[in-house]
């Protein structure tokens, strides 16, 4: 007999996984590093932030679809002049999933957004933001 998946039980697998490649931690915003054209979308449930390399995600769950989220972030990346690119043709999917990619990778402002459907039965969608995190400023 299997048991539902809860929203504690994705970030406990998700932070268990990720506890072995990096460094995590588990909030209700963003980090404090994190540049100001990397938003949360609002409702969002609590926020597991993951340093890797250089680069942060901020995974968490929204109260929409899919393609509504990449939609508030494709409205937010133009308020801040971050131009949409092509997202890598062997970026894995899932179905329903809705991926966009703004900004330069070689550049200081980067975003990579992977939303995916929802646990079954609790709707929305989880949601993966990567970027670069603000520059550190000079001492």
């Amino acid at each position: 007999m299997s048991r539902p998946v809860t929203k504690l039980g994705i970030v406990f697998v998700l932070a268990a996984t990720l506890g072995l490649s990096g460094c995590f931690k588990i909030s209700k915003t963003l980090p404090a590093d994190a540049p100001a054209y990397v938003k949360l979308y609002p409702g969002a449930g609590q926020v597991v932030a993951i340093d890797i390399a250089g680069m942060k995600s901020a995974v968490f769950q929204a109260p929409a679809a899919p393609a509504d989220v990449v939609a508030f972030y494709r409205t937010q990346a133009a308020a801040d002049q971050l131009p949409e690119g092509a997202p890598p043709a062997n970026a894995a999917t899932v179905p329903g999933q809705a991926t966009a990619v703004f900004g330069d990778p070689k550049g200081s402002q980067f975003l990579i957004v992977v939303a995916r459907p929802g646990p079954q039965n609790q709707g929305g969608s989880m949601v993966d933001l990567t970027y670069k995190p603000a520059p550190k400023a000079a001492s």
